[in-house]
């Protein structure tokens, strides 16, 4: 098991990436030391699991486990109460790898690109302090329409857009569609005397990507209603 260097009475960010870890030990810091503690970096080691000494720095904001073996993250990360930003990008990590208690955390940004997500857990869509999900390079094949809560949010590289571009091939946007994208894409000014009572309506329904990069349209299918339907 590996312990910790060295660090100096001011020190609040850890760099421990690209020292081939598999484990880490932090029992021989002192208490102030921990408390100091506010960013970790722990990318690109041999992690198959969260070290357990990492739950105790009780004032971490920040923590990066990215490129690393994880298929589970504990039930002990409860404890931090104070983290803000989580990162663990290319790991083995799927929608069971989380506690059911994760909606609890406090955590503003989640990054959780290239894991093994099929779905996305209900407990980050239910976490009330959640700004950011990144979730691109899984297997998503669906999108929750409670996704729309969120500021940002990173899809790309998941099987469900390999698959809107095949239905969309097959299955070419109706006319309703075609005029409702025009209006909203170039903010086109309408009144009830320009339009059919019908498209008013379905316009109303549109939403904006809130995805800052996109700048994409979305309607909630009415037959789908847990899925979005993306018009770009």
């Amino acid at each position: 098991m590996a312990r910790f260097p060295s660090m100096d009475d001011k020190c609040s960010v850890l760099y421990l990436s690209r020292l081939h870890l598999d484990d880490l030990s932090l029992d021989h810091l002192t208490d102030s030391k921990r408390q100091q503690i506010q960013q970790l970096h722990l990318t690109y080691n041999r992690l198959s699991f969260l070290p357990p000494s990492v739950c105790f720095l009780f004032n971490l904001e920040y923590l990066d486990i990215s490129n690393n073996a994880l298929t589970v993250i504990p039930d002990d990360i409860m404890r931090l109460t104070n983290l803000k930003t989580f990162v663990a990008k290319n790991n083995l990590l799927d929608e069971s790898s989380f506690p059911k208690e994760f909606e609890r955390m406090q955590v503003e940004t989640l990054n959780l690109s290239g894991n093994r997500f099929e779905d996305i857990p209900m407990q980050f869509l239910k976490m009330t302090t959640l700004q950011s999900l990144s979730l691109g390079g899984n297997r998503l094949k669906n999108i929750p329409a409670e996704i729309e809560n969120l500021t940002r949010y990173d899809l790309r590289g998941n099987p469900l857009v390999v698959r809107f571009i095949k239905d969309m091939t097959y299955d070419p946007p109706s006319l309703m569609e075609l005029a409702g994208r025009t209006i909203k894409s170039q903010n086109l000014p309408f009144s009830s005397c320009d339009l059919p009572s019908n498209l008013i309506h379905y316009l109303n329904l549109a939403s904006e990507c809130p995805n800052p990069k996109c700048a994409g349209i979305f309607w909630v299918q009415y037959q789908l209603p847990q899925l979005m339907r993306f018009v770009v």
